[in-house]
Order: C-alpha cells, then structure tokens, then sequence
C-alpha cells in the first residue's frame, strides 16, 4: 500500500482527517466544560473525535429518512461550517489561560503524544505491503463504504452485484470512511485499510481521556497513569492490536466511543441528572448504536451502572417524579435521534426473503478458541497481573469509577453468556474488549507504583528501564501481529481486478472458492480467498455475498441453500452436475485467487467447458462456455435422455 499512495494522496488523507473532525470541534467546544485532565488540548481532541464520529452516522441517517443525497460538495461544506461555528463559539466562551500555557508541550504532552505518534507508524508499517483490508469482515467493510458512496448515502439494499435485498447492518464506522474518501478522493479500498489502523492510536486516546477523570486533580499520578494507559491501548496489548487479523473495524470505532460515553455519563449523574448533559449523551449513545451494536449493548448496560452508583447525589436532591422524568427525557432523547434508523430497519424488513441457514446455536467464545498468537502474545501476562493490581487496590482505595469498571467486567461477561444472550452479544466480543479495562488496571497500578517507588531513585530508574523494556518488546510484538493467514486479496490479486473490470461485461458473474465460517451453523458459506472480493474491487457479481448476509433478506427465497450448492460442489466442478449448476444459475467465469481454495485449476484447465482467459502467478480466471463446449452439450443432453430439463445457458464475454 505504501507504494501504492503517492505523497499527494497522503495529504490529502491528513487534511481530510482534520476537515472531518470540523463539528465534532463544534460540539466539543459546545460542552463549555473546563476538563480536569491534564492537557487542555488532549481533553478537546478526544471529545472532538468523539463527536465526529457519531455526528456523521447520525446525520446520514436523518438525510436518509428523507432521501437527501450527499456528495463531496455537501461533505465538505458540512465540514469546513463545522470548523468554523467552532471557531466562533471558541472565541466567545474560550477559558482565561495564558498562551504559554495554551501551547505549551512539556514532558507529558512530549511523552504522550509520541507514544501516539510512535502507535501511528506500526500500525501504518503492519499494512505496508497490503492492497486491501485483511480478515473476514474486511471485504463487507469496504463495499458498504464503496455503496455509500456511490449512493450517496445509506444503501437500502446491495443489489445488483449481490443477492442481498435489505441493510441493517450497523453503518457508522463506513459513514465515516465514505466522508474521508469523499475529501480525499483517495479510494475507498485504501481508507478502510488505513483507518482500521489509525483508529488505533485514537482509540489510546479517548482511553487515556478518560483514566484522567479517575482522579480528582492534575497532579502528577494523572498524568502517569493517562501515559501508561495509553501505552497498553497503543503499544503493548494484543487487543485492539489484533483485531487487524479479524477486520474487526466496527468494534474498534465502538470500542473508540464506550469511554467517551461513559465519561459524559458519569457527568451527567454527578450533575443530579441535569438536561445540560443530556443531549451529549443522547448523541454518543446513538452514534454508537449505528456503530456497533454490541459495544452499544455492553455500553448501555455500563450507563446502567453508572446511574445507580450515582444515584446517591441525586436522590436525596429530587423527588422521584424528577428522576423519572429525567430518565425518561435522557432516552427519548436517544430513541429520537435512532428513529430513523429504526424506520431504515423496519423498511429493509419488509423487502426480500429471509436467509436461511439452518439452525443457529449460539456460540461460546472459550479462551482457547482465539487461537496460539493471541494466546501467547508476550506482553500478556504482565499486563493482566498489573490490571489486576491496580483494580485491586483501586477498590482498595474505594475509587468509584474502579469499583464501576469491575462491576461492568463481571456484569457484561456474565449477560454474553450464550444461554443468555445468545447471539445478541457473544462473549468473543465482549473478551476482546476487555483491554479497556486492563488498560485502565495498568494505569491505576502504574501510578501507584510511582508515587510508591518515587521516594527511592534507583528504584525510580529500575521502574523506568522495565517500562522501556516492556514497550520495547510491545513495539515488537506490534510490527508482527499480522497473520498472513488473514489474508484475502495479494498484489496479483489486485491486477486481475484491474484486468475484469477492462475485460468482461458489466453483467459477468463469477464463481468463486467458498469455505464454511462456522459460527453457529454449519452452513454459513463465505469467499475463500480474492474472489470474495470481486464486487468491491471489480463492481462484478460473484455467487458469493458480505457474510452479513445471514441477519439480511436476500432476492431469492432460496440462497442460503445455493450457497452450500454452490459449496458442495466446488470441489466437482467439471462433473455433469456442476455444469449444469453453472449453466442454470448463468455463471460466465470462474476465479481463483493467489490464496487458493478447493477448486483446482488443473481440472479446470483440463475441461472443454472452460477456456483459461487470464492468469498470473497462481492467479486463474476462466470463462465458462456454456453449451457452446461440446462435452457441455453431450452432458446436457445426457440428462435430458434421462428426463433432466436442461440447463439455461450461460452468458460468455
């Protein structure tokens, strides 16, 4: 990828960043409150790329509702107001602060942010040599941002280049690609492998915001514990960092927004409930259901338990008619602001017909089945032992918010029971977003150990060289946390796109390597390698869909049971049955990608129904025949002798 951009593409990104940030600093510098954290900047940029990331979903939503179109022009014009209502709103209530202090960096803004800075570039390095995002998801990622641009907006369906008929699917993190693609004008293909990346860092920040508000000043355990905080998020842990191997983008934009909302929350319960709060939480709240839907839930549930450890400030204030209404207010207000979300679900609920897969059996994510990399990743055991340490002796000391966070890990990990919950929040999500509090542990810990080993310089300096060590060894651990196994589109890959999209109709559609995703059915068949990838990077159908297929409604009753056909009888595909499978359902070509799968090129290459049209490294494309093969025509009319209707022919290029 790296020598794919050229310089003025990764400008454009940069200034595109900063431009889609311009009303989340409007809404930001609306709050008007004076954060106690250490660094004003810090506490503006996390609240701005909060709000940022939920106003865009939000707004789409609503201009959805009424079929208003976007484009670059409007996106950036949305944009550019933002920053400037900023701006003005700054100038009028900005704080009484010196400009030495307003611009100076000291050690903890240099620390800081160079651990921000240094996540940036491994992350950045991890996908050098990508064309595409990895994992599973990645490709469903990539082409609801592709149809949101072409579009204009949120999709009602994903047709024609799949067979899926309905959208529900949470859109909030591919909003916020389609925007940055939109003013950058680099490729969506690339924005979603470079976001899924740089929120990363962005996701150590809004942690490190909100370790700050554990403590009650700007001394210097706050400060300690925010750089701690953020190194695990940044450097250190397995999770987020890993999530690159699952394309698990959604989770990690949600992941970005929980301390955000849990922040302006425990605000909101500390002020007796006040309404000041309320519409920040309301948008935070919503953004993040349109983000992910499962962090929403897990989320939801920590507001919950925020409101009853606070409820001893407000109930000996008001009386219970005023908690209820405020209650009630406080999510009304976010029911409205999701109203036309729930419209868009309801409307894709009534198209198409339900995908059956058989029966679903919820699935319960035990420890060993994330695998040996995540596992043994090495900065495991030293950081669950210091997380643990520090919640310890957070409750010790009897921090509210640590006794919160606690509470929360036990609460959310209990309701993904699958007995529980089933498939609505699984426990695999939930584990791999315990890395906020782990994060949050290791902060606590670290800022106790160095107020405890302060009073002792070598022991200061031993403290010192370990954390350098550690980070050392994160750092590492970082650069290499891509499997290669994750992924689906290589280089060679990337010219056979190319060569479709100049070479075959608007109308070809491609057979594919399938395999099995086994979550809870047996028969939930996805892309085995790049051919899963066709519709984004070619705008060609293929037999496959976006494996979110199986909570959609698709354009034939019967597609869930074509995608196990189709899977069945991949391995045959050159046997009598296969063509006329290929001929009924009028496939023109068959791929196979560099990562390969379970049709054989030989077999192809050996049948008369089909002519090899492209190949490069192991890179095949065929065009398949149709009856004018004649082994295809003995066949069908075989079949035919035997009763069989024959087969619809397919269509050639």
């Amino acid at each position: 990828m790296l020598h794919i951009l050229s310089l003025r593409d990764w400008v454009a990104v940069a200034y595109s960043l900063l431009l889609f940030l311009g009303p989340g600093a409007l809404l930001a510098v609306a709050y008007r409150r004076d954060a106690a954290l250490p660094g004003l900047v810090l506490s503006r940029v996390a609240l701005s790329v909060a709000f940022a990331l939920v106003f865009w979903p939000v707004l789409f939503i609503w201009l959805h509702l009424f079929r208003f179109q976007m484009g670059r022009e409007a996106v950036l014009s949305v944009a550019v107001l933002g920053w400037l209502f900023a701006f003005v709103v700054w100038r009028r209530g900005r704080p009484r602060i010196s400009a030495d202090q307003r611009f100076r960096l000291g050690y903890f803004g240099l620390f800081f942010w160079g651990i921000l800075a240094l996540s940036t570039a491994a992350n950045l390095w991890v996908v050098r040599d990508l064309v595409a995002a990895p994992g599973s998801d990645g490709f469903h990622h990539t082409f609801f941002t592709e149809e949101i641009l072409a579009r204009g907006g949120i999709p009602d369906d994903l047709l024609p280049l799949t067979a899926v008929a309905s959208f529900s699917y949470h859109f909030g993190f591919h909003v916020v690609a389609a925007v940055i693609a939109w003013l950058s004008g680099v490729s969506p293909v690339y924005v979603v492998l470079l976001l899924g990346q740089i929120l990363k860092p962005v996701a150590a920040l809004t942690t490190a915001f909100w370790m700050g508000s554990f403590f009650h000043s700007t001394e210097r355990s706050a400060r300690i514990s925010m750089l701690a905080a953020a190194a695990v998020v940044a450097i250190l842990a397995v999770f987020p960092a890993y999530y690159i191997n699952w394309g698990r983008k959604t989770q990690l934009t949600g992941m970005v927004l929980l301390p955000v909302l849990w922040f302006m929350a425990w605000q909101w319960g500390k002020s007796r409930l006040a309404p000041k709060h309320l519409p920040y939480v309301a948008l935070l709240a919503a953004g993040l259901s349109m983000t992910h839907i499962r962090i929403f839930l897990a989320g939801m549930l920590g507001v919950l338990l925020i409101v009853a450890l606070n409820s001893g400030r407000f109930v000996r204030k008001l009386s219970p008619g005023q908690i209820g209404s405020r209650l009630v207010l406080g999510g009304g207000l976010g029911v409205v602001a999701v109203t036309p979300w729930l419209v868009h679900v309801w409307r894709s609920r009534q198209q198409g017909y339900p995908v059956d897969i058989g029966p679903r059996v919820p699935v319960d994510f035990r420890i060993a089945l994330w695998g040996p990399k995540v596992l043994t990743y090495p900065t495991n055991g030293i950081l669950l032992l210091c997380a643990l340490l520090g919640l310890v002796w957070g409750l010790y000391r009897r921090n509210l918010r640590v006794l919160f966070l606690s509470l929360w890990v036990g609460l959310v990990y209990l309701v993904a029971d699958p007995r529980i919950a089933g498939l609505a929040l699984d426990r695999g999500t939930v584990v791999a977003a315990f890395w906020l509090p782990v994060a949050i542990g290791v902060g606590y810990f670290v800022a106790w150990m160095d107020r405890f080993l302060s009073r002792w310089t070598q022991a200061s300096a031993a403290g010192l060289l370990g954390a350098l060590i550690l980070l050392v060894i994160g750092a590492n651990a970082l650069v290499h946390v891509l499997d290669p196994n994750s992924i689906f589109v290589e280089p060679s890959d990337a010219v056979a796109m190319e060569w479709i999209q100049e070479n075959t109709p608007q109308d070809a559609y491609f057979f594919v390597n399938t395999v099995t995703f086994d979550f809870g059915s047996s028969n939930y068949v996805i892309g085995g390698d790049a051919g899963f990838w066709i519709p984004a990077l070619a705008r060609r159908r293929a037999i496959t869909a976006p494996m979110t297929y199986s909570i959609e409604r698709a354009d034939r009753p019967d597609f869930g049971e074509q995608l196990v056909t189709f899977h069945r009888v991949s391995s045959e595909l050159t046997s009598p049955s296969g063509l006329q499978l290929l001929a009924r359902e009028g496939i023109t070509h068959v791929y196979l990608g560099q990562r390969g799968g379970i049709i054989s090129p030989s077999s192809l290459q050996e049948s008369p129904a089909f002519r090899l049209v492209y190949q490069q490294d192991e890179v095949y494309i065929f065009q398949f025949l149709g009856d004018g093969s004649q082994s295809l025509g003995g066949e069908l009319e075989s079949l035919q002798s035997q009763g069989q209707p024959s087969a619809r022919p397919g269509r050639g290029s």
